[in-house]
């Protein structure tokens, strides 16, 4: 279930996407949102060589870690939108409005609290916390993909986007708040 809500609420937004925006938007769509997901990535990759380690911890070392790891992201985030820009604007040759790339910093960035409170949540047997909660954001982002993409083309996927990842990362949030209390 994990694998497959994960593969879902990373997808369901190219699957209404794909439905609503004509050929060329949707090519846009899917270079810009690659570009995300490998940006939001980053904070998995700082973590991976110390996964172990991880599981080790107590739980309120995991806390200051992903509040560290949110931190760290807050300063990563102008160099990757400002390569995100070069990379869209100069190699791809394609014309975003500045709140494109506003959304994009907001859609990076729960990404690097998510990752550690995720793994905590598997370390104290809670992956169904996380099922529920992948399910909760791909619910959030159909729902809003359909109302939004028709209206808004492509600033409103990515603002459907933008709302799911926060909301999971509050989910996420206060799951791990009750669990300490």
């Amino acid at each position: 279930l994990i694998g497959i809500t994960g593969m879902l609420s990373s997808r369901v937004d190219q699957y209404t996407v794909s439905y609503f925006l004509p050929k060329e938007t949707l090519g846009e769509y899917q270079v810009l949102k690659n570009f995300l997901i490998y940006f939001q990535s980053a904070a998995s990759f700082m973590i991976l060589p110390f996964i172990k380690n991880l599981y080790r911890m107590k739980d309120d070392s995991m806390d200051k870690m992903s509040i560290r790891l949110f931190t760290a992201g807050l300063f990563l985030i102008i160099p990757m939108i400002t390569a995100l820009y070069i990379i869209i604007e100069y190699v791809y040759g394609f014309r975003f409005t500045s709140d494109i790339y506003l959304y994009s910093a907001l859609f990076i960035l729960p990404g690097y609290y998510s990752s550690v409170i995720i793994y905590k949540l598997f370390k104290n047997s809670r992956q169904s916390a996380v099922v529920l909660v992948s399910v909760v954001g791909i619910i959030v982002s159909f729902t809003l993909n359909i109302n939004l993409i028709p209206e808004m083309q492509l600033t409103g996927a990515l603002i459907s986007g933008v709302v799911s990842v926060w909301v999971s990362a509050l989910l996420y949030f206060f799951i791990n708040r009750k669990r300490i209390q």
